[in-house]
This record gives structure tokens, C-alpha cells and sequence, in this order.
């Protein structure tokens, strides 16, 4: 069991576009007992930031109303939509999604200033970018003909200022391109600036401001804009992990209302990874989630999942069980593969799962013959006649110690009557139930 200690430092993820793990979530990191805790975002804690931290090795900070201030700034919008772009052919079609915030000055004789105020950034060393969409963006540019886009790049000067100190730590002075076509002539939204590289000290501890300044002298006006339309700041860790010091995290908590699992924490430095629970509310465990986790030694799956995807937990070699619930209904290739250390499979799906027939193979090793299968009594002779589950050296009924089932008694009053996903029924279903009996207290009851 897992004993986690108060944390107080927590991070919105950027997730409702990607979907990694359903809606947007929030986590922490205990460096004490080396803990990852995944939840949904419910209001609680320090939800400021916007962080796209599942992109490869980018921690990609998104413009929000809570982590944006402004100097001679009207107003700022935020607008997002899809952008069709039509190739020099006329022939080809690219479809682009497109965010941005529309940064507007007090007037035209003025810079602006905005400062990405970004709390507990990890310590670590950063390539950084400014990403930023075409001024013409804003525009109705599908009646517009195209000479009179209004399509003035941005010239800025950008500063960091760490720990609070209010001393501006210049990185340079940066032109966008404006107009950028890719090698078919389509026009590319998002224009990414290099911004240079900066070492943060102590940046998990204290705020971190990356301030941008528009430097549009009044001589350049024709040629620049001040008016800006900003995307996201991004940063990429110099230590190759997602998570900068969380490449350390030996256990991963996923809170009860996370609903995906589409992250490769293997992928993505969490190779210390030991142990992860999984809640009831996920529904999938998608393809290449704990691939190459090496040093992971149980998982345990929410009854909730009906999913596991292609190589999902292939080559972790020191996975010693797994318990895989009644409700998955489809496992697929190379789930389980190169899982050498496997000796126990608790499977208690009543309904012999649908598999590919390598889920649990290895080039080297015949992993089933010297592991033992522990399925439902009322399954077990389906077990034993259905690749591949036919081919466990030891194939035996749960005990009642294993499943938590009790029989039923009428000497106990039952007050309400549930299926194992949860859903309320006027009496017990054959199979396993859980009944809350009058005193409160639920028990799992098996119907014949």
C-alpha cells in the first residue's frame, strides 16, 4: 500500500485536447516517498498553470486569464478554431486546429508587455520557445483576398525573472516570420520562435516570470505589428523526461474520475516506476501505457476497465502479478509480453476475455507454464479449454479470501442492490453483487 504524504504543490495539464487521461487532470509529486498523483481537476490547489507536460519532452504553457499579466494592453481575447488552407495547386487541403490570444494596445503608439507568470517550474535546464499565430489570423480572411492580408510579423525583445527578484534576465531580440508556407504551399499557423536556452536554478520553489515586450519602434510600424496574437510559451527539459525530476517517481496513484490511460510513462522517463493503482473509473488502458517500465512489480487495475491495449505493459520483466477485473472484455497483442517474472494472474472476469493469443508470450521463456491463473469457480473449465489461457502451467478457482465474496444469508438485511460497474438494480443479479446492507456496510455476495 502506497502511503502518501500531503503535498502542496499542484499542476494543471493542457489535456482536454490530447486526452491522455480524459478530461483535464492535476498532479502532484511527493519527492519523499516518490510518488506521482494523477486526479481530476477539481479547483483545488495551485491549478494556475496550463501545462502540456504529456508532449514528448515539451512543457508547453498555454495563455490563460489566471497565469497572464499585461502592460499597455486594451484588452486580450482568447480564440481557438480549425483553419482549412487550400495548397498553390488549389488541389490540396491541410486542416490546422489553431489557438490564440489576441493581445490588443491602448493605442497604436504604444508597446505592450506580457508576463507568463509560471509557478514551480521544474530546476532544470530549457530550450524556449514562443509560439505565436499570423496577425492575419484574426481576420475574415476567407473574403479577404489574400494581397490584402494583413500579414506584419512581430518584433520583441524577451527577459527571464526568476526567484522573484524582479531583475529581468534578457534572452534577446526576436523577429516572427509572419507568413510561413510549407513545401506545398499551404500556409502553417503556428510560427515557433527559438528563444534561446536558460538554466532555472531553484525554479520548482519560486515563481518564474517570462516577460515578452514588443519593440515596434514608430518608423517600423508598416513593417511590424504591435498588436500580437500569442499561443503558448513552451519549454523543453534538457533532461529528456516529461517530468524533469519526476523521472525518479517509483509509484503512480491515478485518482478515482481519471477515465484514460494514454500516456507512455515508459516512453517518457519512468523507468524507476514500481508499482501503479489504477481506479475504478478508467475505462481503457491504451496501447504502450507501461511499455519498458522495467522495475514495475504490480499493477492494480480498477474494475472499471475493459480495455487493454497493444503492448500495454510489454517487457516489464519484473512484473511479479497483475489482477485484471470482471469487467475487461478485450485484451490485445503483446499485452503482457516479455513479462518473464510473471507468477500470478488474478483474472476475474467471469466471461472469458476476448485476447490476441502472444498476450502473455516470450521469445525466451514460456511464461504461462511456470505462472498460476487464478480465475472465478463458475469459469474455470472455460479457462482451461480457451487459448491462451489454456496454456498457464496452474489454472485454480479464487478463493473467497481473493474475491471478497460472501454467501448470502436471509438473516441479513440487504437495502439496496448494485452491479460491480457501480449501476443500481431492484434485486441481486446472477453473478457478483455488491449490497449495502442496512447497517451501511457493503459486502460482494455471489448469485447462482
Amino acid at each position: 500500500m502506497v502511503v502518501l504524504l500531503p503535498v502542496s504543490v499542484w499542476a494543471q495539464t493542457s489535456l482536454s485536447s490530447n486526452n491522455y487521461f480524459g478530461d483535464n487532470a492535476v498532479w502532484s509529486y511527493d519527492e519523499e516517498t516518490k510518488t506521482l498523483i494523477i486526479r481530476p481537476d477539481n479547483g483545488e490547489g495551485n491549478t494556475q498553470q496550463s501545462w502540456d507536460m504529456f508532449s514528448n519532452t515539451n512543457i508547453k504553457v498555454l495563455v490563460s486569464d489566471d497565469m497572464v499579466t499585461t502592460d499597455n494592453v486594451l484588452s486580450f481575447d482568447i480564440y481557438s478554431g480549425t483553419y482549412t488552407s487550400v495548397g498553390q495547386n488549389g488541389t490540396n487541403e491541410l486542416c490546422q486546429d489553431y489557438r490564440f490570444a489576441d493581445f490588443v494596445p491602448i493605442n497604436r503608439s504604444v508597446n505592450i508587455t506580457v508576463n507568463f507568470n509560471i509557478p514551480h517550474t521544474l530546476a532544470d535546464t530549457y530550450d524556449i520557445y514562443l509560439v505565436t499565430c499570423p496577425i492575419w489570423l484574426k481576420n475574415d480572411y476567407e473574403n479577404i483576398p489574400q494581397e490584402e492580408w494583413d500579414i506584419r510579423p512581430y518584433k520583441f525583445s524577451v527577459s527571464v525573472i526568476e526567484d522573484g527578484s524582479g531583475k529581468p534576465q534578457s534572452l534577446g531580440e526576436f523577429n516572427s516570420q509572419g507568413m510561413i508556407y510549407d513545401k506545398d504551399g499551404h500556409i502553417i499557423v503556428n510560427d515557433t520562435t527559438y528563444l534561446g536556452q536558460y538554466h532555472f536554478n531553484n525554479a520548482y520553489e519560486n515563481n518564474v516570470v517570462i516577460q515578452i515586450n514588443s519593440i515596434v519602434s514608430s518608423t517600423l510600424t508598416k513593417k511590424y505589428s504591435r498588436e500580437m496574437l500569442i499561443n503558448s510559451i513552451m519549454l523543453k527539459p534538457q533532461s529528456n523526461t516529461s517530468f524533469g525530476v519526476l523521472e525518479d517517481a517509483e509509484h503512480v496513484v491515478i485518482e478515482d474520475g481519471i477515465e484514460e490511460m494514454n500516456y507512455a510513462f515508459g516512453t517518457h522517463g519512468f523507468q524507476n516506476l514500481k508499482t501503479v493503482e489504477i481506479p475504478n473509473s478508467v475505462t481503457s488502458i491504451n496501447d504502450n501505457t507501461f511499455r519498458n517500465c522495467t522495475d514495475l512489480t504490480s499493477v492494480n487495475i480498477g474494475n472499471g476497465v475493459e480495455f487493454i491495449g497493444n503492448n500495454a505493459f510489454y517487457n516489464c520483466v519484473r512484473l511479479t502479478s497483475v489482477i485484471i477485473p470482471n469487467s475487461v472484455t478485450l485484451i490485445s497483442n503483446q499485452a503482457f509480453y516479455e513479462c518473464r517474472s510473471l507468477t500470478n494472474v488474478y483474472c476475474y472476469a467471469e466471461n472469458v476475455p476476448s485476447t490476441a493469443q502472444n498476450i502473455f508470450d516470450s521469445p525466451l521463456l514460456n511464461i504461462k507454464r511456470k505462472a498460476t491463473l487464478h480465475v472465478p469457480q463458475a469459469s474455470l473449465e472455460a479457462y482451461k479449454t480457451t487459448e491462451p489461457w489454456s496454456g498457464f502451467g496452474t489454472i485454480v478457482p479464487l478463493t473467497n479470501e481473493e474475491t471478497g465474496i460472501e454467501s448470502v444469508t436471509t438473516e441479513k438485511k440487504a437495502e439496496s442492490f448494485f452491479t460491480l460497474d457501480g449501476k443500481a438494480v431492484d434485486s441481486p443479479q446472477k453473478g457478483v453483487n455488491i449490497i449495502r446492507m442496512e447497517n451501511g456496510k457493503t459486502k460482494k455476495v455471489y448469485v447462482r
